[in-house]
């Protein structure tokens, strides 16, 4: 009786699982390198995200990401979940999401 419950349990456990839970990204983007120039709308890391006619700039990668700004080759090709702040007069955004294509 214990292993059919047993096994009723892990089935439901293993079927209840899916890729839907994988996060959907909404823009392609390319991380192009941080913006060195001094004014007062520069700085931060340069992002050029698809359908999006001006560049846009970031401060800071989520928590959970994976990718070192500091020790890679530019431009960075990735897919993201973004949205826009007022920082950089503008054009700033906060990468909510990331992944490396």
């Amino acid at each position: 009786m214990k292993k059919g419950v047993l096994l009723i349990f892990l089935s439901i456990i293993l079927f209840s699982c899916s890729k839907d839970d994988e996060i959907k990204f909404e823009s392609s983007a390319k991380i192009t390198g941080y913006d060195m120039r001094k004014c007062a709308c520069c700085g931060g890391w340069l992002i050029e995200i698809e359908d999006i006619k001006a560049v846009k700039h970031f401060d800071n990668l989520p928590e959970n990401s994976q990718i070192d700004l500091q020790n890679t080759t530019f431009p960075l090709s990735v897919n993201i979940n973004w949205t826009e702040t007022d920082t950089y007069c503008g054009n700033g955004v906060i990468i909510d999401d990331i992944t490396l294509k």
